[in-house]
């Protein structure tokens, strides 16, 4: 590896620059942010987050994994980059995480930064799918923020509670969405789960005895904590046919929402009906390819194959991504062997009641569930920055290893972006850049080194901007440089 003295004094110079600037990194963003605040007033009363990955081309950064990929490249080690915007879609703090590290993980950090730092008192935080916990809610809560929080339908127990109990509710139309509010009490919650827990194994109550167990539910309080013994006995009170194994999961259960017993939930349950026919459509296209599979896999030619080879063919067919379609169906088996399959309709109904369906989660029980939608799709100015982010200012390649410079090249980036922003939001009125920036790009700062004698070594570097077009005036003009001649002293 060549040392600082060995490179070309360009390089060196950029190198010790990114280096200097990561040193002042959260000293020069909150510089920046006070710097927005008086400048544009910006509005932080909603602040987003969300987090992306870009990978590398190389396995040698201390702080690339192997990760969720958000491109499509799992074989490449890569980062993790969040970002925090204002309302409007400034970014106005980043992080870069350990490619390996989850969405949830990060939320922490994040709410305990903008209160410690920002001195951002009052805010409702606005986050993606993936960023709910419950210690991040918590969290949240702790700094006392408020919270706007896609919800993976799919993976909450609570929202099972919502599709299945209370699955009659109407659809009030907004925009092109159809929307319902649902609000759910903790304790209601519970006592839901505890019958499904009873329903899935096959548990039977003795008459009347219920509602020994609803009333210790409804007198939880979030200062003491239910005690494993007390939640057993009342449990084998109640049914003679509980084992060891379904008390210590309803224990589970109820012991996971403790300091939470009294809250209410309040959801904002979406559907978009364009997007439920996509997911339809989809599905029947996975089910037609996969049954042809099974169809060839039990052809009756093949029935005598062995139950460890038609194993790892069934293994085949639902690896990897694929592994999600395999609930669709149902396997047919003869003692240890599979011998053909059946679809999984029950299974497949769950599923389209979940078409075109996303879920938020609030604490703000003041703004109207539209405004709720609205917050939450305002999401949406991360992802386009994540977009310029990776197209725009072309974060990759990432052409360094050392875990300061990458850091650096992401906070380059990060900047690239916030000028952007400024432009598009404050100058242009609109995110239609690329020509006015192409424009400006075409006007250069040329160096020139001039010798004055052949024999000595006497010479002088000049600099330059190259003849100014018309229109590039305009655009100078836009952002403040009324000569953009003036350039020339700006050279290093």
């Amino acid at each position: 590896m060549k040392t600082y003295e060995q490179l070309p004094l360009e390089v060196t110079y950029f190198y010790r620059s990114m280096d200097q600037l990561l040193k002042i990194k959260d000293e020069l963003e909150l510089s920046i942010f006070k710097k927005l605040q008086g400048l544009f007033s910006i509005n932080v009363k909603l602040t987003f987050y969300d987090i992306t990955s870009t990978f590398f081309y190389s396995e040698s950064c201390p702080i690339s994994k192997n990760g969720h990929s958000r491109d499509s490249r799992p074989d490449k080690e890569q980062i993790v980059i969040g970002v925090v915007t204002s309302y409007e879609g400034y970014p106005i703090k980043h992080y870069v995480f350990e490619g390996n590290t989850k969405d949830e993980t990060t939320v922490e950090e994040v709410v305990e930064k903008l209160k410690a730092e920002y001195n951002i008192e009052e805010t409702t935080f606005v986050g993606d799918r993936g960023m709910i916990t419950k210690l991040n809610l918590n969290k949240i809560e702790e700094e006392g923020f408020d919270y706007i929080l896609g919800v993976k339908a799919r993976q909450d127990e609570i929202c099972e509670m919502l599709f299945s109990k209370r699955a009659g509710k109407d659809f009030e139309n907004y925009k092109e969405l159809k929307i319902r509010e649902d609000k759910i009490k903790i304790k209601e919650f519970l006592i839901w789960k505890i019958k499904q827990i009873f329903k899935k194994n096959g548990v039977s109550i003795i008459d009347g005895k219920f509602n020994l167990l609803e009333k210790e539910i409804w007198d939880l309080n979030n200062e003491q904590e239910p005690e494993y013994k007390n939640i057993k006995s009342i449990l084998q009170e109640i049914t003679k046919e509980i084992d060891s194994k379904s008390c210590q999961k309803i224990a589970m259960v109820i012991r996971k929402y403790f300091g939470r017993y009294d809250e209410e939930l309040r959801y904002i349950i979406c559907l978009n009906n364009e997007r439920k026919k996509i997911a339809q459509k989809r599905r029947a296209k996975y089910i037609a390819r996969y049954s042809k599979e099974l169809d060839k896999l039990f052809s009756e030619d093949k029935v005598e194959r062995e139950a460890v080879e038609i194993e790892r063919t069934l293994s085949k067919i639902f690896e990897g991504y694929k592994a999600r379609f395999k609930k669709l169906f149902k396997i047919k088996r003869d003692g240890e062997k599979a011998i053909g399959y059946t679809l999984n309709q029950e299974q497949i109904a769950q599923e389209e009641n979940l078409d075109g369906i996303f879920v938020l989660l609030t604490k703000r029980v003041d703004l109207e569930k539209e405004k709720v939608v609205e917050s939450y799709k305002n999401l949406k100015e991360v992802e386009m920055l994540f977009d310029d982010l990776k197209h725009f200012v072309d974060i990759r390649p990432i052409r360094h290893w050392l875990e300061i410079r990458v850091r650096a090249h992401v906070f380059i980036c990060i900047l690239g972006l916030l000028l952007k922003r400024i432009f598009e939001i404050n100058y242009m009125g609109c995110k239609s850049v690329t020509e006015p920036l192409e424009e400006i790009a075409k006007s250069k700062l040329v160096k020139y080194k001039v010798r004055f004698s052949e024999r000595e070594e006497r010479s002088k570097i000049f600099f330059k901007v190259t003849n100014t077009t018309s229109v590039q005036k305009k655009y100078f003009k836009m952002i403040g440089i009324k000569n953009p001649m003036s350039l020339e002293k700006f050279s290093w």
